[in-house]
């Protein structure tokens, strides 16, 4: 048996035109201070567009609300 390293937990979150948050993960909407929290605890996130299916991770978790 291999011992693998254990890989982060990977979140992959949706983000919607009117600017909602959903993770695919956990089936539930997020805002930004938890998606921050998520990676301070070690989670790997990818935000996409919703629409186009484009990463918009560093934009997105830029944003303020």
């Amino acid at each position: 048996m291999t011992n693998q390293p254990l890989s982060p937990e990977r979140h992959v979150v949706k983000r919607y035109s009117v600017g909602r948050f959903y993770d695919t993960s956990t089936l539930s909407y997020v805002d930004v201070a938890q998606l921050r929290a998520l990676i301070r605890a070690g989670a790997e996130v990818v935000v996409l567009d919703a629409k186009s299916g484009k990463d918009i991770t560093a934009t997105a978790l830029r944003l303020e609300h």
